[in-house]
């Protein structure tokens, strides 16, 4: 229902478990949320440790030979720089936004 809520709503709090993970404006909220779909060109171990444990990180997620990598700020430049192939950048909802932050898969947290 969080579509229905960023039709109706300015300012959001998102809880999770009991803890606050977000909060301000929907619109600022969605425009520090970067969605990519990424493909390397191989998986070097420059691109592994980006993966695991980069601090710019929300959430990644291997699907395939793809990777969905979800972040604070732009990564253009860093994926090219690693090989990566941006194949697209997913709009980004409230509802997405919750399911980054809260989702348990390869989850990075702030």
């Amino acid at each position: 229902m969080l579509d229905e809520v960023e039709r109706v709503t300015d300012n959001i709090i998102m809880i999770n478990k009991g803890k606050k993970i977000i909060d301000g404006h929907v619109d600022n909220i969605k425009a520090q949320h970067y969605r990519y779909i990424i493909k390397f060109a191989t998986e070097t171990d420059a691109v592994k440790d980006f993966l695991t444990r980069d601090s710019q990180l929300i959430r990644v997620l291997q699907q395939d030979s793809e990777w969905l990598v979800v972040a604070h700020n732009p990564l253009e430049e860093r994926l090219k720089e690693l090989g990566g192939e941006i194949l697209e950048t997913p709009a980004t909802s409230l509802e997405n936004v919750f399911m980054d932050y809260c989702s348990l898969e390869n989850h990075h947290g702030k």
